[in-house]
């Protein structure tokens, strides 16, 4: 209760200030902004996983030998024929939001850091036009 009690006489002090009070208001207070949109602001690399490749061939092969003496006969064989090849896999990953608020019917955009909810909190300044 002692802290609300302490919001509630800041509330009212600011609101019933008057030009002829010594006090003066706050030039800056804390308050909340409903969230329109956010959308996610992505950094992207690529970086290149070694793949193993392998493909079936068919190859000639050739005996020159036997049981029988020296005999030329030409066979097929199969062979397994593999490569390392660097594949390129991109990486995204989510670094901020940009985030659209809106505040007394005003909107503006935001960068932050983490997702918002539905409302984030601002701090809204007061100056003076010349």
């Amino acid at each position: 209760m002692h802290k609300i009690t302490r919001l509630l006489v800041f509330t009212t002090a600011f609101i019933s200030h008057d030009s002829t009070s010594a006090a003066a208001p706050p030039t800056a207070y804390p308050s909340f902004a409903d969230v329109v949109a956010s959308k996610p602001i992505y950094s992207q690399e690529t970086v290149y996983t070694p793949v193993k490749r392998c493909t079936w061939e068919t190859l000639p092969s050739i005996e020159r030998y036997s049981r029988h003496g020296y005999e030329r006969r030409v066979t097929q064989r199969r062979a397994k024929r593999c490569r390392q090849e660097n594949r390129p896999v991109i990486r995204k990953q989510v670094i901020g939001y940009e985030v659209t608020l809106r505040y007394q019917g005003s909107v503006f955009t935001r960068t932050t850091a983490t997702k918002p909810g539905s409302r984030m909190p601002i701090t809204v300044e007061i100056t003076t036009l010349h």
